[in-house]
């Protein structure tokens, strides 16, 4: 799920960023206007957290399953929130563009929200990760 929902959001930030940088206002490409020079820098960087502690969470899946558990379920609940985050800013960016029913940006939109559900809703998942972090101090 962590793998899917860093996919999702990073097609989400290479449509903002077609979409930014072909259109211009005020004689400049949108990606340069604003508030957008900021939320791209600010979904490049959370989609790179993500996918680096999704890479960390496989790797440790790989040596050892059962003990991976909570960096699996640390990068589940980090790359779907961050997903979610990154849909978001990113059909703001697209504006009316980004509400279109078919387009790229909004099926993406629609799909991010089931993730945080999917595999373990993220207030249990990090319910369990608190439990495993406190377990025999108190």
């Amino acid at each position: 799920m962590a793998g899917s929902a860093v996919g999702l959001a990073q097609a989400a930030l290479d449509e903002a960023v077609r979409h930014t940088t072909s259109r211009e206002q005020f004689g400049r490409a949108l990606a340069r206007l604003g508030p957008l020079p900021h939320l791209l820098g600010t979904s490049w960087m959370e989609i790179e957290s993500a996918r680096a502690l999704t890479y960390t969470a496989a790797a440790r899946a790989a040596e050892d399953p059962a003990a991976a558990l909570p960096w699996s379920s640390m990068a589940k609940v980090a790359a779907t929130e961050t997903a979610g985050r990154v849909v978001d800013r990113c059909v703001q960016m697209m504006g009316r563009f980004g509400l279109v029913t078919g387009s790229t940006i909004e099926r993406l939109y629609r799909n991010a929200r089931p993730m945080r559900i999917y595999e373990g809703g993220n207030e249990v998942l990090t319910g369990q990760l608190a439990k495993t972090l406190t377990q025999g101090r108190g």
